[in-house]
């Protein structure tokens, strides 16, 4: 309805209603030309409006984003020949933002390069057509899902029939065999979406070809004009570059904060990530990543034992100059061989993904799906599931040794026991970590000066909880609890052989540092025995096996 103008009203409020009456008309205008294109619009899993804007290339929108908006107004522009104005084309979105959310049951889930269709169907995104593959093989088609597709994307390769993968291993200096069932393992299984897949952790001096190898990788899987980049510092950063790639390879990274090894855990293993859709915006969006991970650096950077549980560690050694060849040549062979390569890929996946659910393993690591996946992946090109599960085997061990090696209470805990005459310590937390600050400085070691030394007892134990599982696979058991009103904690070297205190008719035997070495001795010689002092050592040094009564 028109706003009266009477005689009263000013020049300057006539001009108001009159404006008025102009933009909503041109929002309307707006609102049935965008109406009259007959847009897929639809809700996507994250609660965001989408638009898909062309069938032909599969390109897909957000409804309030620039792109969208400009593509109104080029519709409006040839619609009246003449633009309409910024604001009503945002009135005009957001009431069709508005109405859509109202009426809309229309939901779709969005993909980026890999996508399940259902059980045991994938999809791989080309770019303009896709890779339909499943058991019974592979081939080019127009998708049914959608993918998402972003200005960084680079169109994949048509893949073809042959062989690849082992003529692109021989381009990479790998250290060993178990390096190179591990690699060939994780780039098949990074066609194969939706379980979480180890981060990969490359490292190896000056030119052992870490940032090439991480380029190649980044092509093969999810190509972009972004081939490597730097770990982002900000959490928002970090979870936008998620969302827009399958794969991510960090190049030459030298250090790693708890902050951004948490976000490269989380993202590994599909743990939500939550994040405003923008700064003024009351709504959290909860993205729940499941992505391709790569690092590397001329240390193993990984250093965390989370991260260090969710990695697979590959060494790269230094190529000899006499085999150097330049960039070009490199890059030349690469592109040659890249579809036989990705052909090889969706062979070896169809093969697996045959076999996948009647393999049953007798036991399983951390990373249970990839262990169960890689299984398959070996039987399918010959090197067969049990040499798969020994070489990841070994790369958990390393694991495990990298994590002690960078971890200061880990390494003062190896020290302590090794050092030990007994293999056994049980005292309270202040007790066993006035030892290990002894013990450290009778090795020139200063764990204090480390951030990642407890400042006190009271963070001992909650420290030493981090590397348990690593020390474990080690041979080394820290154990802590609660006795007689006090906290207790108990280290043990269980490489080592035990000695049975029923051997023994008569003497006296050696307590070190408080703890009788035996997990037979019962609970009343045990609170017989250790009782502390004011200044919390063991009173008692030795004790006459006669008087113990069995």
């Amino acid at each position: 309805m028109e706003k009266e103008i009477n005689k009263n009203t000013s020049d300057y409020e006539e001009e108001e209603i009159l404006n008025e009456e102009d933009n909503a008309t041109g929002v309307w205008k707006v609102i049935t030309i965008i109406e009259s294109a007959n847009l897929d619009i639809f809700l996507d899993e994250n609660n965001t409006l989408q638009v898909l804007l062309d069938q032909s290339t599969g390109k897909i929108v957000e409804l309030d984003s620039d792109t969208f908006k400009n593509w109104v107004l080029y519709q409006c522009y040839e619609h009246d020949k003449k633009p309409p104005g910024t604001e009503s084309i945002i009135k005009a979105v957001k009431i069709i933002d508005t109405k859509t959310r109202l009426k809309t049951k229309n939901t779709k889930k969005l993909y980026v390069r890999v996508a399940e269709e259902g059980s045991g169907v994938f999809w791989y995104d080309l770019g303009r057509k896709a890779v339909r593959y499943d058991k019974n093989g592979w081939a080019i088609k127009d998708a049914p899902v959608l993918f998402r597709r972003f200005n960084t994307q680079k169109p994949q390769v048509e893949p073809l029939q042959g062989k690849g993968l082992d003529d692109f291993i021989r381009l990479i200096n790998l250290s060993s065999r178990d390096d190179e069932i591990l690699l060939k393992t994780f780039i098949v299984s990074a066609f194969i979406p939706d379980f979480p897949h180890p981060i990969l952790v490359l490292h190896g001096q000056q030119g052992s070809s870490k940032s090439t190898t991480s380029r190649f990788l980044k092509e093969i899987i999810d190509p972009s004009t972004l081939k490597t980049r730097s770990i982002a510092g900000k959490q928002q950063d970090f979870t936008i570059a998620m969302a827009s790639n399958w794969a991510m390879f960090y190049d030459n990274i030298t250090n790693l904060t708890v902050e951004q090894s948490d976000q490269l855990c989380r993202s590994s293993t599909g743990e939500g990530v939550g994040q405003r859709k923008l700064y003024t915006d009351k709504e959290e969006v909860v993205f729940n990543f499941k992505n391709i991970l790569g690092l590397n650096g001329v240390n193993c950077v990984a250093n965390k034992p989370d991260l260090l549980d969710r990695s697979v560690i590959i060494k790269l050694s230094r190529i000899p100059e006499s085999l150097r060849k330049t960039e070009k040549e490199i890059e030349s062979t690469f592109e040659k061989m890249k579809p036989y390569i990705l052909g090889e890929c969706f062979d070896i996946a169809s093969e697996a993904i045959k076999i996948e659910p009647s393999i049953k393993l007798k036991k399983y690591p951390r990373m249970a799906d990839f262990a169960q996946w890689g299984f398959a992946i070996n039987e399918v090109i010959k090197t067969g599931g049990e040499a798969f599960l020994q070489a990841y085997e070994n790369n958990i061990l390393t694991q495990n040794e990298k994590a002690v090696e960078v971890n200061p209470v880990a390494v003062a805990v190896m020290n302590l026991i090794k050092s030990d005459k007994v293999g056994e310590i049980t005292g309270s937390p202040e007790y066993i970590y006035k030892k290990l600050i002894s013990n450290a400085k009778q090795y020139d070691l200063d764990y204090m000066r480390d951030k990642y030394w407890p400042k006190n007892s009271s963070w001992l134990v909650r420290k030493m909880e981090e590397i348990i599982p690593n020390l474990e696979k080690l041979g080394i058991s820290v154990s802590h609890y609660k006795q007689g009103g006090k906290r207790w904690v108990n280290i043990a070297d269980k490489t080592r052989a035990k000695v049975d205190i029923n051997s023994f008719t008569g003497g006296s035997l050696l307590v070190k540092d408080g703890w009788m070495d035996a997990d037979f001795i019962n609970e009343e010689i045990r609170n017989s025995y250790y009782e502390f002092d004011n200044e919390k050592e063991f009173v008692t040094d030795e004790i006459n096996v006669d008087e113990i009564q069995f």
